[in-house]
């Protein structure tokens, strides 16, 4: 068979850029020679053939053309990084690369499809730039958002809040990405543990992704954490972290966020009027829950950080919620149904930029192809959408 005179350097590249080693890669290749044979591809002294060359490319998530680049290309990373883990920065993996990028195209579309029109700047963003009241830029993203306790208490659950949630961000101009693969893309899933979500501050297109392989009500926490980047015109990816025990006078972008997202869904008066010492925990907490429609985890994590219970109690807490969360994953992943193909459209790309972009393609301001890449669908599905659109009440 005809080699493939790829870039030894590239292959190295692509290899460390996808996290994975010699060993899962020929796995995935199941080509003759095992580890061995890719050792020797990215040492330069073996050549792969066209079809293996093909199925590195795609096993690594790069374009086939970019294996025989003279160099590696240059793959800058303008979304800073504002996770922890353990104290450390991590290194972003190939589909928080993608994800992001295709989130700044998104942006980059509905920016100038915003001046074009001559829609003012959105005053919210940037806001409370250098505020350092949490309890204050809560209520203040409350405010432009128009929640309310009464809004919360007509939820009925975790679910239908980030559902409400979500509309009203929409609704004040801020793109909201919900997904939990790359694209449509199955076989490439969003790791919570890399990431929950991230921000891309813009004060005419300003935009929240929530990686929705998390649990509902840890979804609504990343909202409002991300929103909070927005209003302080921060960008960057985050990783809310509810187990961390940062006490309050930790200044970092990320505990603040934190705090101003404890606050906003479980403000500090009414947990405090609705708090009761002495009961026991988890009834107290699943109480709490329902008022507050949060996890048991957010209303418990609330608890030790206005002082209700000691960091033992919280720490116990924790680790029965993630024990508990573990075995209900695999059957999570069993469900059957879910929603609809264009509902996942909108899901992903946002209501207000899917239903702008339909909406510019019908009126002959950018082509179906156009929009099809942008909407990561074929082009025959814009007519669909639009059509969906028209047929809600």
């Amino acid at each position: 068979m005809t080699e493939a005179l790829i870039n030894p350097a590239v292959l190295q590249w692509a290899i460390r850029r996808g996290g994975l080693d010699e060993d899962a890669i020929a796995e995935k290749l199941a080509a003759a020679g095992g580890p061995d044979r890719v050792r020797a591809w990215e040492a330069g002294e073996e050549k792969p053939t066209f079809v293996q060359a093909r199925k590195l490319a795609h096993i690594l998530h790069i374009p086939f053309a970019s294996l025989f680049l003279d160099r590696p290309p240059l793959e800058t990373q303008a979304l800073p990084d504002l996770r922890t883990v353990g104290g450390q920065r991590r290194q972003p993996d190939p589909a928080l690369l993608d994800v992001y990028n295709d989130a700044v195209r998104k942006q980059g579309w509905y920016r100038e499809h915003r001046l074009q029109a001559g829609e003012p700047a959105l005053s919210f963003v940037g806001a409370v730039r250098f505020s350092a009241d949490a309890a204050a830029v809560a209520q203040d993203i409350a405010q432009t958002l128009g929640h309310t306790a009464a809004l919360r208490e007509g939820a009925r659950n975790n679910e239908d809040l980030l559902k409400g949630l979500v509309e009203l961000a929409e609704e004040a101009g801020i793109l909201v990405l919900r997904s939990s693969t790359v694209g449509a893309n199955t076989s490439r899933p969003l790791d919570v543990e890399m990431f929950r979500g991230f921000a891309l501050s813009d004060d005419q297109a300003p935009l929240v992704f929530i990686n929705t392989a998390d649990a509902k009500a840890a979804q609504t926490f990343t909202l409002i954490h991300e929103l909070t980047h927005i209003w302080r015109a921060e960008t960057g990816v985050s990783r809310p972290d509810l187990e961390a025990e940062r006490p309050p006078e930790v200044a970092d972008a990320e505990a603040f966020c934190d705090r101003v997202a404890a606050e906003f869904l479980v403000p500090r008066a009414e947990f405090m009027a609705a708090w009761v010492d002495g009961g026991v925990l988890e009834d107290t907490a699943r109480t709490l829950a329902a008022k507050f429609r949060v996890s048991t985890l957010v209303v418990v994590r609330r608890a030790f950080e206005l002082g209700r219970i000691t960091r033992e109690a919280y720490r116990e807490f924790f680790a029965e919620v993630m024990q508990f969360h573990r075995s209900q994953k695999a059957t999570q992943k069993e469900r059957d149904g879910g929603p609809g193909a264009l509902l996942m459209v909108r899901l992903r790309n946002g209501r207000r930029f899917t239903e702008e972009v339909v909406r510019a393609t019908v009126a002959g301001n950018l082509l179906y192809r156009d929009a099809g890449r942008l909407l990561g669908v074929k082009p025959s599905v814009i007519d669909k959408l639009a059509n969906a659109s028209r047929a809600e009440p």
